[in-house]
């Protein structure tokens, strides 16, 4: 079972939605979900530590936070599970936690690391769903403010450029637009998304087409690479298999998304 949940009114800038992320029977047969590329962090809680493991058989605490992701990845789900997942919008890290995002780039963390809470047992003890959401939100909006810098709404113009940009997109004019050097742009970008101007715009771009693909699931590549502002179809199909692992036809055939880029994949 799968639900999102709408944040309150005074998260909707950093916190695009809750996911509820369940499956009540104890099967013996592994689930295997990938893990897209898309340009955002999150925060999972998991009521059960062992139901979930990476590729390496790793598996992750109870409260935990990720980074972005600079390539694809995934993560392997046996028996029963029950996760909570907060998905951040890009700068969250910096924003909410007051990291440097480059810090988590490819990686996770438990909470507890990164700042001392008991918010772990809390979430074991609460009777329901909306329970756990209030308490997440309560913590949230109270590090957010905390944290809160006259640096948060230029990131936020800088981001929404960045993702909206066409074929003729330069960084050149946000430099000269914000009154910043290149190296003062890349600094702040590396700071609250965690990855340079250049990439985050590859990770946005290739999000566009892989939103285009999911209408259309047009057989024509070289179509979907025009569509998508790249200039040909070989850089649209390298993003494609570093961000998702697969090559897009077999993306259509396997992918099966309840969550937008976390689909469960049919082998």
């Amino acid at each position: 079972m799968i639900n999102k949940i709408e944040p309150a009114a005074s998260l909707k800038h950093l916190v695009k939605c809750f996911i509820i992320l369940q499956n009540s029977v104890n099967q013996s047969v592994p689930e295997t979900f990938k893990i897209i590329a898309d340009g955002c962090p999150g925060l999972i809680f998991q009521q059960r530590t062992d139901a979930f493991t990476n590729c390496s058989g790793t598996t992750f605490p109870s409260l935990y936070l990720h980074g972005l992701t600079t390539s694809h990845a995934e993560n392997i789900a046996t028996g029963n599970y029950s996760n909570l997942i907060v998905h951040f919008y890009p700068h969250a890290l910096k924003a909410v936690f007051g990291l440097h995002a480059s810090e988590l780039t490819n990686s996770f963390a438990a909470l507890n690391d990164i700042v001392a809470n008991n918010l772990t047992d809390r979430l074991m003890e609460a009777d329901s769903i909306d329970q756990k959401i209030a308490l997440l939100s309560a913590f949230l909006l109270k590090l957010s403010i905390k944290n809160a810098d006259a640096s948060q709404s230029k990131m936020s113009y800088i981001i929404s450029k960045i993702k909206t940009a066409g074929p003729d997109f330069s960084l050149s004019n946000l430099y000269s637009e914000l009154s910043l050097s290149g190296r003062s742009l890349e600094r702040m970008v590396k700071t609250h998304i965690g990855v340079s101007p250049k990439f985050f715009f590859r990770i946005s771009r290739f999000q566009n087409a892989l939103d285009i693909l999911r209408r259309k699931k047009s057989n024509s590549l070289c179509q979907l690479a025009y569509e998508s502002n790249y200039f040909d179809q070989s850089h649209y199909i390298r993003d494609f298999r570093q961000f998702t692992g697969s090559a897009p036809r077999e993306f259509i055939l396997k992918a099966h998304e309840q969550i937008a880029n976390y689909p469960n994949w049919k082998v």
